[in-house]
């Protein structure tokens, strides 16, 4: 047997020499990084994140559109990643997100069936624990889930960083019949459950994600005396039950006293009816179908799933739908023609302009955009949710490298980058700003002084260089963009920029034209009423 140190000192050892454990990782990085306050910076952040995976961002639209996602909201469709943030909840799309990058991860064929395994049944554990969260009616639905997600993390890292002890482990367990704490801990000089908690305080997680780790005592326990500790009380019955459920689930008789005596050990936590668990374990069969319907990943040889089903059929439980596995395509868009003035392409639409023929996708989708925000208008919001939600409306809808939104400072007379998202778009952020100069001609005044919409095709152009600012050259690494002012009573309060690689890339069509036109005056609407 191997000491603690000298376990963890090799672990450490091949984290740092090997490869990145698959979704934990970024999980991890996540978590760490936005598991504060639900500030502007990280919802933003968050929200970029999604939008750089293309299939991403649609399979969570596509989720949070299902019946259990919509049923807690009530306005309809939700389009933009943006509006889920802002209708859900930031914890609710983050979990989301980190739930599909796990089934991502899943679908590699080069996966261990071990550390598959191992990933699976800690996911459903965490789905099992959101779902006896809102059972009881807790305020702590989403962090539930999240310290679920990090309840086997020490087994997790065994299984991928340390296969040969992992192996061993199991077979120990096979011999002897020892539980996976004293295997583990023979095998190890550590159990899997303290490992976990010593990489989650290096790794400077939560607390609350912490405390979870720690396994409930076998026998009666105590009543929870604080948030910490319900948290831990729901992650741990979960992990119990889905145990039970996978071990003592092939026989009505065996399943009812089997839990039975678990809800004599939680008897002191909570109160929860034979129907409470069958509703629980339905509802949980469901997401975890949906998400795996997603990667179209079978999870038929898994026992919880396969015994789960079975013990559904005593209480003939209802049959979980299928997911939607339809997948909308992208035809190439066609180019247009603009007025050239100079170089810079006056952005107009003119009264007769019909409907363009670009692709219907990039179309359709801002026309929902547009709607959307419009139904938001009528509600509650804050300024910067709305914001948020129009520049990702059309970054998406044209997908664009990246698209920036600056807005006047209200201390003097410069424009500076408030939201952004796409490639290395925080970073830029910091330097995306400007001095307004009524008697300047670069594009940017231009487009303010003028109140002009401009799309500089080609930088490289003779003409148009002269009139590049050099921050901007110096910053930025595209050849063409477009500018939107944005003017409220002869008076500049933002602009927005969007750009792409190569001259060329930006051609759009009078509709869509129309489209962004639109998703802008939404922007100047949006700021006059929350300037009343």
């Amino acid at each position: 047997m191997r000491t603690k140190e000298e376990t963890l000192v090799e672990l450490r050892r091949n984290i740092q020499e090997g490869n990145e454990l698959p979704v934990m990782s970024h999980t991890i990085n996540l978590v760490s990084k936005q598991a504060s306050r639900e500030s502007d910076a990280t919802i933003t952040e968050l929200t970029d994140t999604i939008l750089q995976d293309f299939a991403l961002t649609n399979k969570i639209l596509r989720m949070v559109n299902t019946v259990y996602y919509i049923n807690t909201q009530h306005s309809g469709k939700i389009t933009t990643i943006s509006r889920a943030v802002y209708i859900l909840g930031l914890d609710h799309i983050r979990n989301a997100a980190l739930s599909l990058m796990l089934f991502e991860n899943l679908k590699d064929k080069n996966l261990a069936r071990e550390l598959r395994g191992a990933l699976i049944n800690n996911f459903i554990g965490a789905v099992v624990s959101r779902k006896l969260a809102s059972t009881l009616d807790s305020k702590k639905v989403e962090e539930a889930f999240l310290c679920g997600i990090f309840f086997d993390l020490g087994k997790i890292v065994v299984t991928y960083y340390l296969p040969v002890e992992s192996k061993k482990i199991r077979e120990l367990m096979a011999k002897t019949g020892d539980d996976e704490k004293r295997a583990s801990y023979a095998v190890l000089g550590i159990s899997y459950e303290n490992l976990g908690v010593e990489l989650a305080r290096q790794w400077h997680l939560p607390a609350q994600i912490i405390h979870s780790m720690n396994r409930a005592p076998q026998t009666s326990i105590s009543k929870p005396t604080d948030a910490e500790d319900v948290l831990r009380t729901f992650v741990s019955f979960s992990n119990d039950l889905c145990l039970l459920i996978t071990k003592s689930a092939s026989s009505a008789e065996g399943w009812d006293k089997a839990l039975g005596a678990l809800m004599h050990r939680y008897r002191n936590c909570f109160t929860l009816a034979t129907a409470d668990i069958t509703s629980i374990v339905t509802a949980s069969l469901k997401e975890i179908h949906e998400y795996a319907a997603a990667y179209s990943i079978d999870l038929s040889d898994v026992a919880f799933m396969r015994m789960a089903r079975q013990l559904l059929t005593f209480t003939k439980a209802e049959k979980i739908e299928k997911a939607d596995k339809s997948e909308e395509e992208q035809p190439p868009m066609p180019t247009e023609k603009y007025k050239d003035i100079g170089g810079i392409h006056l952005l107009e639409c003119s009264v007769n302009m019909g409907g363009g023929t670009t692709k219907e996708s990039s179309e359709s989708l801002l026309l929902r955009g547009i709607q959307e925000v419009a139904n938001t208008l009528i509600e509650e919001f804050t300024l910067n949710d709305m914001l948020r939600m129009i520049l990702e409306i059309m970054f998406r809808g044209l997908g664009f490298k990246r698209i920036i939104i600056c807005i006047k400072s209200p201390r003097d007379n410069i424009m500076e980058a408030r939201f952004g998202f796409g490639d290395n778009v925080f970073v830029i952020m910091k330097s995306f700003r400007f001095t307004m100069d009524s008697t300047s001609d670069d594009v940017f005044n231009t487009a303010i002084n003028k109140d002009m919409d401009l799309l500089v095709n080609d930088i490289n152009d003779r003409r148009i260089k002269m009139r590049l600012p050099q921050w901007f050259v110096r910053l930025v690494d595209v050849e063409t963009f477009i500018l939107m002012p944005i003017i409220i009573s002869k008076m500049p309060i933002g602009i927005i920029y969007m750009d792409k690689d190569n001259p060329g890339d930006l051609n759009i069509s009078p509709t869509t034209l129309r489209y962004l036109k639109t998703l802008r005056d939404q922007a100047i609407l949006a700021i006059k009423y929350k300037r009343k």
